[in-house]
């Protein structure tokens, strides 16, 4: 038994060596230069067969390093939208991006990246640059797609699958709205599959259309501005965290003298989150539309201001609807919560103070369990 036992050992030890050392080889042959990164397109600028060259060998590249001398009256070196397009489509570029992954800096996009329909083999990750529109709808992503400190036009992920992260970083979408600091174009990304996190930062947008779309690892957006969010329909696995955002028009702003359209800062019906929905410190200058929404977690508003209605109809809150208001008065005087059909396990409120709005709607609102003191003080609805 003793031997058969040592043989066993010997073998699980060779296995062991085996594939640790096919993973090392594996790694250095993606790293290691080959003939293929001195090839080129004839129709490659000296900057882009610099990156190219770069991106072979290590899948970084930045216009920084490029050979070519920056223009005075440019931020980054500039490429064209086909040199991405052919790395990541065209053999045998494609194959080697799939080892490496790329990842792109200091560069401008001279014209619009059309990358919809196509299966694209890696992370993409494009930090301080800027870009016209970025088109890719119906794309397959085997991998992250990470955007950073950069201006864009509008971005598509209609019906995109990306099988790594969504991560929007300091992202202005357009130009500055005169009306505030938001963009001027949008991000379209309805029916949407992301299978990692999404994490949208410290960005500048008209619109996200995020709506009847699938996100496995949680949802951030965190110190965004943008006029509406719609989450409408949207399936979460894990939290659904807003934070430090400002969602709709400013009170100094009447969308309506310059033709912009009337939309809603912040839409969510029929949302399903398997975890927290958490608005911690967002300014909402205008309605939430939040019915149907199904939380298996709670629900949580702290230090939120709502300048107009926050509905909740027919919401499934399997935990807490936990109203924390924020230092100054976190409604408006016109303001109104529908909790109509609604279903709460425990409903708290810090401060009632300052938690209830001048008017709500409690027909045929249920609810298990009161925390702290609660005064109801209910007031005649409008209809």
């Amino acid at each position: 038994m003793c031997s058969v036992h040592v043989y066993r050992l010997a073998v699980a030890a060779f296995l062991f060596l085996v594939t640790g050392l096919q993973a090392q080889a594996d790694t250095e042959n993606a790293r290691t230069p080959s003939p293929l990164c001195s090839r080129h397109e004839n129709d490659w600028t000296l900057t882009e067969r610099h990156l190219w060259q770069q991106l072979c060998m290590t899948g970084v590249a930045s216009g920084n390093d490029a050979p070519v001398p920056l223009p005075a009256e440019l931020k980054y070196q500039k490429i064209s939208a086909s040199f991405i397009k052919t790395l990541l489509t065209g053999s045998p570029y494609r194959e080697r991006v799939a080892k490496t992954g790329l990842q792109l800096k200091a560069i401008s996009i001279a014209d619009s990246l059309d990358l919809r329909y196509k299966k694209l083999p890696a992370n993409i990750e494009i930090i301080d640059f800027s870009a016209k529109d970025l088109f890719m709808a119906f794309a397959q992503l085997e991998g992250s797609l990470i955007l950073s400190n950069g201006d864009v036009g509008e971005l598509e992920l209609l019906h995109t699958h990306v099988s790594g992260n969504l991560y929007l970083q300091r992202i202005q979408f357009g130009h500055v709205s005169p009306c505030g600091s938001y963009g001027d174009k949008t991000v379209v990304a309805p029916y949407s599959q992301v299978d990692g996190k999404v994490s949208i930062i410290d960005t500048r947008a008209a619109g996200f259309f995020l709506e009847n779309s699938q996100f496995s690892k949680g949802l951030d957006v965190l110190a965004t501005n943008t006029i509406s969010l719609d989450l409408s329909q949207t399936r979460l696995t894990g939290m659904l965290k807003l934070d430090g955002d400002a969602l709709g028009w400013p009170p100094s702003c009447n969308p309506q003298e310059n033709g912009s359209p009337i939309m809603t800062p912040l839409a969510m019906d029929g949302l399903t989150a398997s975890s927290d929905v958490m608005l911690t410190a967002n300014d909402i200058r205008g309605p939430v539309a939040m019915p149907r929404v199904v939380v298996d977690g709670s629900l949580i508003a702290s230090k939120t201001t709502f300048a107009s209605n926050l509905d909740l109809s027919e919401a499934k809150i399997g935990r807490r609807l936990d109203l924390e208001p924020s230092d100054l008065n976190p409604w408006s005087s016109h303001s109104e919560l529908s909790l109509r059909d609604a279903t709460v396990g425990t409903l708290v409120a810090s401060d009632p103070d300052k938690a209830w709005p001048p008017r709500l709607d409690l027909h045929d609102f249920n609810f298990v369990n009161v925390l702290e003191k609660i005064r109801l003080r209910l007031r005649p609805t409008s209809r």
